[in-house]
């Protein structure tokens, strides 16, 4: 088992519709799916971008926190898995 934090904004898969976090930008506006992953180890920076590019479409929004166990470079490598082809956005 793997873990992400401490002090993280969570995880969200907006293509499966699983969200793991404690944001409420999810809820107030329902997100579109899409090809682009929003990736940081700062919780704040991840959710900026969300909130600017979710009318268009975000497929993930992760956070990993202080990186505790898995760190930002992890998500973002999945995120150029040859079976997605998201574009990443990660800023730490």
């Amino acid at each position: 088992m793997r873990i992400v934090g401490p002090d993280s904004q969570g995880l969200a898969n907006f293509r499966t519709g699983v969200i793991l976090s404690l944001s409420t930008m999810s809820i107030e506006e329902p997100p579109q799916s899409g090809l682009v992953a929003c990736i940081s180890q700062s919780g704040a920076m991840s959710v900026v971008p969300y909130g600017i590019l979710r009318q268009r479409g975000v497929g993930h929004r992760q956070a990993t926190g202080n990186d505790a166990d898995v760190t930002v470079s992890e998500p973002a490598l999945l995120g150029r898995a040859p079976a997605e082809s998201s574009n990443v956005v990660s800023l730490a």
